[in-house]
């Protein structure tokens, strides 16, 4: 009876020692929660807010040099986009006071070209796109006539 009531008691001993140390452990956690907290909430000026989830650690120093890396990250992010917005913006060219010029490739073309089915066929794939509006434009007028 009594080695019973002895292994009882070492193992409410044993319950204990564990409720103890998970309890010990989840005041660690807590306390390292409030540290990293209050530290970003101390930097949050210098934090990219979306840079928050990689501050990590499990110490006050390994969140400290967490800290120190994403703030020299949001430091490099910030000074990209305000160099990039302080270059001035290239002058976009407006509309000619003279009015409009030709914009498109056939309307520089001011030689006739008469092309017979052999040479349609010789032509490799790269000169037909070249000159295919021409001469789908040549065939269609054609049909109206």
């Amino acid at each position: 009876m009594q080695q019973e009531w002895e292994q009882k008691l070492t193992a409410l001993q044993q319950q204990n020692e564990a409720q103890q140390a998970l309890l010990e452990r989840e005041r660690q956690y807590q306390a390292l929660t409030a540290y990293k907290n209050r530290r970003i909430q101390e930097d949050q000026d210098e934090l990219m807010p979306e840079l928050l989830d990689f501050i990590t650690g499990n110490t006050e120093e390994e969140i400290e040099s967490s800290i120190s890396t994403i703030k020299e990250r949001t430091a490099a992010i910030v000074g990209g986009i305000q160099q990039s917005l302080g270059q001035q913006p290239q002058r976009v060219r407006g509309v000619s006071p003279t009015g409009a010029t030709p914009s498109g490739p056939l309307e520089n073309v001011t030689e006739q070209q008469t092309l017979t089915s052999a040479d349609i066929a010789r032509m490799s794939m790269e000169e037909y796109a070249q000159i295919r509006g021409r001469l789908m434009e040549a065939a269609s007028a054609t049909r109206r006539r």
